[in-house]
């Protein structure tokens, strides 16, 4: 991020700190965002080569869909402690 020296403010910040305009976030790589495995971004791996890692790679996969759903219905009441 280009960071900016204002005169007259006694800090550096980051340019998108400077804004109060609100817009919608674009994910920084579209495509990863379609991908059928998030883990891999649907990289092309051969089956030995990948078999070393399955031991933690699919229990993994199985806790990533609770930890980040693909949507999620947030209010200022909700408590992330009781998710």
């Amino acid at each position: 991020m280009e960071q900016r020296h204002i005169t007259g403010k006694s800090h550096w910040y980051h340019e998108t700190q400077s804004s109060t305009t609100e817009y919608d976030v674009l994910p920084l790589v579209p495509e990863a965002a379609k991908v059928s495995d998030p883990f891999l971004l649907d990289v092309i791996l051969e089956k030995e080569t990948l078999a070393p890692f399955l031991s933690w790679l699919d229990p993994a996969r199985v806790l990533a869909v609770d930890l980040f759903p693909d949507q999620l219905t947030v209010t200022r009441s909700t408590d992330l402690h009781r998710l």
